[in-house]
């Protein structure tokens, strides 16, 4: 694979990895629920008290986890990936324009030689 391919390949997993942080993020920040308690805030993606008295159940739990899972985690990482690869592309071809600029190839034909 040459240089260019690497880059881009690189900087499209970038992307990838930093959607899958921020899915991870709000997951988080969706299963948090603020009751104005001594455990506030309450993490309701884990089987326990739920802060008005009650208890999540762990089918409970685990379906309000995979439920904010599947809303948030495939648009987040494609869209890293979709912007990592935006940015390698445009960051390869701003290279290879500087790389080119100034050099013009030119043809020149020489009347004398025909």
């Amino acid at each position: 694979m040459d240089e260019e391919s690497w880059f881009i390949s690189l900087s499209t997993a970038t992307g990838g990895f930093v959607g899958w942080l921020n899915a991870r993020l709000q997951v988080d920040d969706m299963c948090q629920v603020s009751v104005n308690s001594l455990q506030d805030p309450i993490n309701m993606c884990v089987p326990g008290l739920n802060g008005w008295g009650g208890t999540i159940s762990a089918d409970e739990a685990q379906g309000r986890l995979a439920e904010y899972t599947d809303m948030v985690y495939p648009s987040s990482i494609l869209t890293g990936l979709a912007l990592g690869f935006l940015v390698g592309a445009l960051l390869v071809g701003a290279w290879k324009f500087g790389r080119t600029k100034g050099r013009i190839r030119v043809k020149v034909v020489n009347e004398h030689d025909e």
